[in-house]
């Protein structure tokens, strides 16, 4: 299939302000000494579970390393976390406790909260409506952001 696409993606700035950067989070490394470096994004799809592409952590590990251990590797000397702005603003930032690794293009990311700007003692999650199944041929897809879901310190 032959597709009409620019050679240079347009992409848009959008403003923290924007509804999407509550569930579109920047991944940022942190080092110490308070240097961040923003890497990509990820989307949050559940509880404590965010999306990324896999050559986001592929990059991740390459340019600031990760030890190899059975089963996978673990990061030493720097922190991968999500930076998510909610209205208000209210800032939230995710540590990316674990990444899955799959056989295409997609990283599942375990979160866990690691500081926040507000006094919530809930969390009110929002996430895209995920679909199994592809749409069926010639019909144009889209994104609705009706999903909601709580969380309450005592437990997810």
């Amino acid at each position: 299939m032959r597709h009409n696409l620019p050679p240079t993606p347009a992409f848009r700035d959008s403003p923290p302000t924007d509804p999407i950067q509550e569930i579109a989070l920047r991944v940022v490394v942190e080092l110490p000494e308070w240097k961040f470096y923003v890497i990509g994004t990820a989307t949050l799809i559940g509880s404590h579970l965010a999306i990324t592409v896999r050559h986001v952590i592929e990059y991740i590990s390459k340019r600031f390393g990760a030890k190899p251990i059975p089963g996978g590797a673990l990061v030493d000397g720097y922190c991968v976390r999500l930076y998510q702005v909610l209205p208000g603003p209210v800032y939230r930032i995710w540590n990316v406790c674990r990444a899955w690794i799959t056989s295409s293009d997609i990283a599942i990311l375990h979160l866990g909260l690691d500081a926040s700007s507000g006094p919530e003692t809930t969390i009110t999650w929002r996430g895209p409506l995920i679909r199994v199944f592809p749409p069926p041929a010639g019909q144009k897809g889209c994104v609705h952001l009706d999903i909601t879901y709580t969380y309450t310190p005592t437990g997810y």
